[in-house]
């Protein structure tokens, strides 16, 4: 068994005839098991890349530190990332994702914001309650009555 999963592994060409190697059945048959097991699967997406990467770095982490608390919070995250993937309700793991993708655009929102009030003294750029729309308002006015320009939603911000 475990050559004919290495036959699958090496080149698919014969090297001494050139000829097509022939799959045995077996090999085949665990294939289309395993196909048929992940079919109807949410499998991969952005959620379960972060929560990947998350888990990854906290492990790196616990190298150095050796913690019993860290070393459960990365097998909790990994249960997450085994629960997501394999899971069947696609429409709940495609709503999670919807609303992580959500808040990350808000959070490199802010953060862009951020770096723009620092770099320009002139003017405070401010992110409409609505939308999320950035909108630059000059410095030392006061309180001022702001309207979107994406969404038209009008707001009053101190600057």
């Amino acid at each position: 068994m475990i050559f004919n999963v290495f036959l699958i592994f090496t080149s698919v060409f014969n090297d001494c005839t050139k000829e097509y190697v022939t799959i045995p059945h077996e090999v085949e048959n665990m294939r289309e098991k395993i196909q048929r097991f992940f079919y109807g699967r949410y499998g991969l997406d952005r959620l379960n890349q972060f929560i990947l990467v998350l888990a990854l770095i906290i492990e790196v982490i616990n190298l150095f530190f050796r913690s019993f608390v860290l070393n459960g919070i990365f097998y909790v995250l990994i249960l997450i990332y085994m629960f997501r993937i394999l899971s069947k309700n696609i429409v709940a793991r495609s709503i999670e994702n919807d609303k992580y993708l959500r808040y990350k655009k808000l959070v490199i929102r802010r953060g862009k914001t951020f770096q723009s009030n620092i770099k320009d003294r002139e003017h405070k750029v401010v992110l409409c309650p609505k939308c999320a729309q950035m909108v630059r308002l000059p410095r030392k006015r006061g309180k001022l009555e702001v309207t979107c320009p994406n969404c038209h939603a009008k707001f009053e911000k101190r600057t």
